[in-house]
């Protein structure tokens, strides 16, 4: 027969073995979501020059994965083709076939230009972003630019420059004037009536060309924006850190 002593003993083994089997059936933590996965694109061309001496396309890069997020983007990217093709293409081809047999006209050797050409900088599981740049030429003086688009890679939303960066709208304009002083520095004379950087700070937030690249915001200023054409273009980097 136990003691009461055997029995205490044997009744703290058996609670020690109880509370041994307790956490080992303890549920493991769930497990972190995988994150949505990064799509992928390719370029896609539409030349529009009919056989006319004028080089002309316009480029879209189309996506895929990332769930709906990638038809909406690509429906948004898609009209934009769209609208340039039904509108502004046949007038450019109207052009050109009235320049064709002039002195300065285009010919199969030095053909016209107005080409759309696109690039995509950032495609992760936050943002999408890209520019499609753009030159004309018809004889005179060429123009060029970039136009810019960035969504959010989760719902092919369109973002803003709100949307990516912290800080008021003032903030915003001054950070954008600083850096293009910086990297820019003789560009303060460079206004016909008043400084290319006066001009910058009157901009609305919503009419700033940009993108994201390598983590950073850049800010294009296409030629003729915000200073006399000769000047050409601005591409401009901002410090402000990236808002995801």
């Amino acid at each position: 027969m136990k003691t009461p002593f055997s029995l205490a003993l044997t009744l703290l083994a058996c609670l020690a073995l109880l509370g041994g089997c307790a956490r080992t059936q303890t549920p493991a933590a769930p497990a972190a979501p995988e994150p949505p996965p990064v799509m992928t694109w390719q370029i896609d061309r539409a030349t529009l020059d009919e056989g006319l001496p004028v080089e002309m396309y316009f480029e879209i890069p189309v996506f895929a994965g990332g769930a709906d997020a990638a038809g909406r983007i690509n429906d948004t990217l898609a009209s934009v083709r769209r609208s340039y093709i039904d509108g502004t293409a046949a007038d450019v081809r109207e052009m050109v076939r009235d320049s064709m047999g002039t002195e300065f006209g285009p010919t199969a050797e030095m053909p016209y230009t107005d080409t759309h050409t696109a690039a995509v900088h950032t495609c992760d599981a936050s943002l999408v972003s890209l520019t499609i740049a753009y030159e004309w030429y018809m004889g005179g003086v060429m123009d060029y630019g970039v136009d810019t688009y960035t969504f959010d890679a989760a719902t092919g939303a369109p973002l803003t420059l709100r949307d990516v960066l912290d800080g008021s709208d003032d903030a915003l304009r001054s950070s954008i004037a600083d850096a293009l002083a910086e990297q820019y520095p003789d560009i303060e004379g460079e206004g016909l009536t008043e400084s290319p950087l006066d001009t910058v700070r009157a901009m609305p937030v919503e009419s700033f060309h940009f993108y994201v690249a390598d983590g950073a915001v850049h800010v294009a200023f296409n030629k003729y924006e915000i200073t006399y054409g000769a000047a050409g273009a601005f591409d401009v980097t901002l410090p402000d850190a990236l808002k995801r």
